[in-house]
């Protein structure tokens, strides 16, 4: 199990840093100017794809069986949201500062594109290798997913 979960984790590192590559391969980022800091008719957006990033509830059953101290659980539950609050955060932020309203809801579909969506030169690949990433990432985590299921 702990390899399928290192093999997803190696598949969201290589997605991130497929962004930044992609970003600093733009001519020209987004003017400060461009930026709107707070658009409340995506707010209900926002907050839904942030609720939906934080579900894990299928995983924990697994993952508090397979612990080797349960009485740790809380910790490693407010460990586990904790860092991924601060990826999802400088994750969105950077995306933000780059492409700042142009930033798409799924940053894959940024990737390899200038602020007008246009193709960057030598890039096409990289929107491909990061959606293999992301299948991965699926593919490996489920087997983490399903094992209580699976066990009843």
């Amino acid at each position: 199990m702990t390899t399928l979960s290192g093999v997803g984790l190696t598949a969201v590192l290589f997605s991130v840093l497929s962004l930044a590559w992609s970003a600093t391969s733009m001519p020209v980022w987004a003017e400060p100017l461009e930026r709107e800091w707070l658009n409340m008719s995506g707010l209900p957006v926002a907050i839904g794809i942030l609720q939906f990033s934080f579900t894990v509830h299928a995983c924990v059953p697994t993952i508090y069986r397979n612990m080797q101290e349960p009485s740790k659980f809380t910790f490693a539950v407010v460990f586990a949201y904790t860092i991924a609050g601060a990826f999802y955060l400088a994750v969105g932020s950077g995306s933000y500062f780059v492409y700042a309203s142009q930033a798409q809801p799924s940053f894959m579909q940024n990737l390899g594109r200038d602020l007008n969506f246009c193709k960057l030169p030598h890039m096409d690949f990289v929107s491909a290798c990061t959606a293999a990433c992301f299948f991965v990432s699926v593919q490996s985590t489920f087997p983490l997913i399903s094992a209580t299921l699976i066990e009843a």
